[in-house]
């Protein structure tokens, strides 16, 4: 930009009859819980594990740990097995990836994460879902859903479209 250089700003006035008895819809308003059931899809290395470690993570129940923090929920709960061990190359990291390391018990990625990670990532929770996985706290209870990467984009699309009714103009 350069000296006397505008920028125009579109501007809304809102009266109050315009935005009176407006509600968010019900089915827009999320319900947090103790016990979140958190949809996935499986991978990146969704391969380096045994088929009981993918049915153990898909089936159980895991505790939120009191050594979680603003960078990852640790979860305890059955052990889930690799094929060959847990280490692969650094790479980088996403907001909701579950991660296995060498112990079994997973470690879920939240929005403070680091950038990079070298143990094997067997999910990432979706979209739609990570606002659950931000709520919870030490003893809250999480299990895991497969869902494809379809039903995953479906959920993405069906939510910004309640979310667009939400608009003031």
């Amino acid at each position: 930009m350069k000296k006397n250089d505008v920028i125009l700003v579109k501007s809304h006035t809102y009266t109050s009859k315009k935005i009176s008895g407006r509600r968010v819809p019900s089915d827009l308003i999320p319900v947090y819980s103790t016990q979140v059931s958190a949809r996935v899809v499986l991978g990146p290395q969704s391969n380096a594990f045994t088929n009981d470690g993918l049915a153990t993570f898909l089936n159980s129940w895991y505790t939120v740990s009191p050594q979680s923090d603003r960078m990852a929920c640790r979860l305890e709960g059955p052990e889930i097995h690799h094929k060959s061990g847990a280490d692969i190359a650094s790479e980088g990291m996403f907001w909701g990836a579950v991660q296995v390391p060498e112990n079994g018990l997973p470690i879920l990625f939240q929005v403070g994460r680091s950038s990079v990670g070298g143990y094997t990532k067997i999910a990432g929770v979706i979209a739609v879902d990570l606002p659950l996985i931000a709520q919870l706290k030490p003893g809250d209870y999480i299990r895991f859903e497969e869902v494809s990467l379809q039903e995953a984009h479906d959920s993405y699309t069906r939510q910004e479209g309640m979310f667009h009714c939400l608009t003031l103009a």
